[in-house]
């Protein structure tokens, strides 16, 4: 009979007591949670991080991403942003509380009861993105240019580039076309058959990709200019670079693979309104990157040409 007595004892605690207690641990355990919550997104931040590295890797080696990569950074980015929204949120809801001089309690609760489930969310999506690769070697395409037409279109797009260098009212000229069309080909000869003719004093063509790398740019800028940066900061490197520039006559910088506006004074690279010698070609996936975001004066487009 005490056994039985016992057991029931156990069950209504179960039902009734425990959930009490859980719900009352929201009050509670609020700063705890709003802590653990900052801490795991910061974790998937650094693995939402550390895995971009790995994909622009990838695409400096002609790779594809698995479409599984793909949408897991969507969805961390996702996430990420709508737990910063969240976590900004609470801060100002702290700041009327004390107005107030007392917190209202009713919105501790719910605070801290959200934050607890986004914790597990966090961990759920950082356990979600361990992936053996996160890319793939592309088999050739089937479906291939006609190589007559296709030389033929490059050519006069080649020369309406060359055309608009020479011209002394554009200085910033945009290239754009869908992924693998040959952007970059074509701004590799843009480079070429400038230094053939002697346009500019120094030529300098540089990617930057999705996620740029300042610290990279900004090397391979040294590098096309012949120069060692010995500056740690990012600020001093591009001091630097800036003075380089500025000292030499005429310069063309090329900006390959451009995915939204690059700050061209942050990288240490002049403005063209300001160095009248400089100009700048751009290439992009996205049009109104170049157009709205990087004043380009007058884009090309690179088509594919499919047989």
């Amino acid at each position: 009979m005490v056994e039985i007595v016992v057991s029931v004892a156990a069950k209504v605690s179960e039902y009734l007591v425990d959930p009490v207690v859980r719900q009352l641990g929201y009050l509670f355990n609020y700063r705890t949670n709003i802590e653990d919550l900052s801490q795991k997104v910061e974790k998937l931040r650094d693995a939402r991080a550390r895995q971009q590295h790995s994909v622009d890797e990838a695409i400096r080696n002609g790779h594809k991403i698995e479409d599984d990569v793909c949408k897991w950074m969507t969805r961390a980015d996702g996430f990420i942003q709508n737990v910063c929204k969240f976590l900004e949120d609470e801060k100002e809801a702290r700041k009327s509380w004390f107005n107030g001089l007392c917190p209202n309690l009713k919105s501790r609760y719910q605070l801290s009861r959200e934050a607890r489930k986004k914790a597990g969310v966090s961990v759920q999506i950082l356990g979600d993105g361990q992936f053996e690769k996160v890319s793939y070697r592309a088999p050739l395409q089937g479906i291939r240019s006609a190589p007559s037409e296709a030389l033929e279109s490059r050519m006069l797009t080649l020369n309406e580039v060359m055309e608009a260098l020479r011209d002394a009212n554009i200085n910033r000229i945009g290239v754009w076309g869908m992924g693998g069309v040959g952007k970059s080909t074509l701004v590799k000869q843009v480079a070429e058959q400038a230094n053939q003719d002697k346009l500019f004093d120094k030529v300098v063509k540089v990617s930057v990709l999705q996620t740029p790398d300042f610290k990279e740019i900004q090397r391979e800028l040294a590098d096309g200019l012949g120069m060692k940066l010995e500056e740690e900061s990012e600020q001093g490197r591009a001091a630097r670079l800036l003075q380089r520039m500025e000292a030499e006559k005429t310069i063309l910088i090329i900006l390959d693979d451009l995915w939204a506006e690059l700050e061209l004074e942050k990288v240490g690279i002049p403005s063209p309104d300001d160095h009248k010698g400089c100009k700048l070609v751009l290439t992009s996936r996205n049009r109104q990157v170049l157009s709205n975001e990087m004043s380009t004066q007058k884009d090309f487009r690179v088509h594919i040409i499919i047989i």
